[in-house]
């Protein structure tokens, strides 16, 4: 005689808690990461000193004929933006706080480090700076991008090489007025851009080729489980992550 069924389990009515988890102190959780990410790097990495805020990753060997391309953003979404920097990619990254844009001092750092990188070379390679279609990216980038203009210009000589591409590609909700969101597919961007720039390319044509995935390129984000600030308190934390619940899926999350 074959077996009773098992007896179903009655579908549970408990509340989501807080996860338990072992974190640096939040104060610092970004220059840890930073740290963390150089040491694996085995010295293909560097960064400028820690000071007023300002976070910057940079390729050790920067290649001084060659276009370089920035780009950051808030931290908290690795390895964006960060743990793109390298051979073929980005020459320099801007890391603001968690989810925070990084300050126009600081992007103007990586923009003078990099520039200094390519002072050997008599014709100015130029700049790629890629910005994801965020108020406070846009502005802080662009603000970043004519003080430095001004800062590293020579009388009777052109100004500064820098193009700036923005990626918009969020199709997951209606845009508001500024236009959607850049997501996940900035990486892309990055990519394309980086490989035209490491074989030689000029920087109309990096950009050109920045753009074109920028234009072309479509992400929806998805989730199945919520996030958090580390710096919020448990009980704020356990609000967050309960926001989705078993079975559940969140679509148009941003990065």
């Amino acid at each position: 005689r074959p077996p009773p069924p098992p007896t179903p389990i009655p579908p549970t009515t408990m509340t989501p808690t807080p996860s338990n988890r072992l974190t640096n102190p939040t104060s610092s959780a970004v220059h840890d990461t930073l740290d963390g990410l150089l040491l694996a790097s085995g010295g293909a990495l560097s960064r400028l000193p820690y000071a007023n805020a300002t976070r910057v990753v940079l390729r050790s060997a920067t290649p001084p004929t060659h276009v370089a391309i920035l780009s950051g953003g808030g931290s908290g979404h690795e390895p964006s933006h960060t743990g793109w920097v390298g051979d073929g990619m980005l020459t320099c990254a801007v890391a603001g706080d968690v989810f925070a844009s990084p300050s126009v001092a600081a992007v103007r750092a990586g923009l003078a480090a990099v520039a200094r990188a390519q002072t050997p070379h008599p014709n100015d390679p130029g700049i790629l700076v890629v910005v994801k279609n965020y108020t406070g990216d846009r502005l802080n980038f662009a603000l970043a991008i004519e003080q430095h203009k001004a800062e590293f210009a020579k009388p009777g000589a052109p100004p500064p090489k820098v193009a700036m591409v923005i990626v918009k590609d969020d199709a997951a909700i209606d845009p508001p007025a500024v236009g959607p969101r850049g997501l996940a597919g900035t990486v892309l961007v990055h990519k394309v851009a980086g490989a035209v720039a490491e074989r030689g390319g000029s920087l109309e044509e990096v950009a050109a080729a920045a753009q074109a995935v920028a234009d072309a390129v479509a992400t929806v984000g998805v989730a199945l489980s919520a996030c958090s600030n580390p710096a919020a308190g448990a009980d704020e934390r356990g609000k967050v992550e309960a926001r989705i619940g078993t079975g559940e899926v969140e679509l148009g999350l941003g990065i």
